[in-house]
């Protein structure tokens, strides 16, 4: 029986099958045809039927889909997917996987480079003009920061853009960024205000994202929405004074708080987890938005700082880049866990 073969791969190609040949063999014959490997995933469809039983004979599953048609000429449909992955074992992958003193020699690299590039950040965030070249790439942040007088005072704290920079550079920095920051959240109850705090500057950067490119008129600086004019009935009144982020701190506060070279310069703990939230949106749609994510900042981004990490992941098999990358930044570029990870998910 003579078919015309029509695939992903190749030119059309005439193929004359045997009576006697099961589907198992036709595919044997079309890989050869089409100098396939047998790690690719071959679909054969005749006539919109998808071709699955392998033992079963050729010519009579073919006759039983033509059934009483006379067909003068028969076209077979081929699709060649990609390599297939290959069923790997968890301790293979873990043999594979950079020893635990690569990982600390690694990490000790990381650390004598941002030693080395310490002088020339704290150099950068003194110079006015760096924040006004990132109010310029990001007129969002300049809305921001002229709508929180909270979080124009952070960013235009040195030591407070000095220490956002080196948390992504250094990686002991940012794991304590990152502790204090989930402990500031957590204890963001305990703060008179906080939590209305936060989801005013969330709200306030959504508003931003979504209206940038709409025009604005004089009428909407008077337009208060409804829900916003009225009071919320599912939330409780907070009757305690807020605190007033423009007071100079008492002596005793001053004392219990980092210094200026050894952490976050004194502000309040809902004012720095605002800030830190207002940045968190913008890198997860468009990394390049960060100017402390960024190459051209100082920074690096996401795929530059773990290329190596990545590249033994898809060695593995792991091809989701996105989901890699994510991981890797969730467990600071250890691909043990990452592994372990996906060996819990599967």
């Amino acid at each position: 029986m003579e078919f015309q073969l029509v695939s992903n791969v190749a030119e059309r190609e005439t193929i004359v099958v045997d009576d006697s040949m099961t589907l198992e063999e036709v595919r044997g014959l079309i890989a050869a045809v089409l100098g396939t490997s047998e790690d690719n995933s071959v679909t054969l469809t005749y006539n919109g039927k998808n071709l699955v039983d392998d033992s079963t004979v050729f010519t009579e599953l073919i006759s039983v889909i033509d059934g009483d048609k006379t067909v003068t000429q028969r076209k077979l449909f081929c699709h060649v997917g990609k390599g297939k992955a290959k069923d790997v074992s968890l301790e293979s992958l873990r043999a594979n996987l950079p020893s635990k003193e690569s990982v600390a020699a690694d990490e000790s690299a990381k650390r004598s480079q941002a030693k080395m590039m310490e002088p020339m950040v704290d150099m950068m965030v003194r110079n006015p003009q760096y924040l006004q070249m990132m109010l310029r790439q990001q007129p969002d942040l300049k809305e921001t920061m002229e709508k929180s007088p909270e979080v124009a005072r952070m960013l235009q704290d040195p030591e407070t853009l000095k220490d956002l920079i080196m948390s992504q550079i250094d990686p002991d920095r940012g794991r304590e960024m990152s502790t204090t920051l989930r402990s500031q959240l957590a204890q963001l109850d305990a703060i008179p205000g906080g939590r209305m705090m936060l989801e005013r500057y969330t709200h306030d950067l959504g508003d931003t994202n979504a209206d940038i490119n709409l025009p604005k008129t004089k009428d909407d600086l008077y337009c208060v929405p409804e829900e916003d004019a009225r009071p919320n009935p599912n939330q409780e009144t907070n009757t305690a004074a807020l605190q007033n982020p423009w007071a100079t701190p008492s002596a005793s506060a001053s004392a219990n708080r980092p210094t200026a070279g050894g952490g976050f310069p004194p502000v309040d703990a809902s004012m720095l987890s605002a800030a830190m939230s207002l940045f968190a949106p913008q890198t997860a749609s468009n990394p390049t938005a960060n100017p402390f994510l960024s190459g051209g900042n100082g920074g690096a981004s996401l795929k530059e700082r773990f290329a190596s990490q990545l590249s033994i992941l898809k060695d593995m098999g792991f091809e989701d880049e996105r989901l890699c990358l994510s991981l890797l930044e969730r467990y600071n570029g250890d691909v043990e866990a990452v592994v372990d990870h996906f060996a819990q998910m599967d």
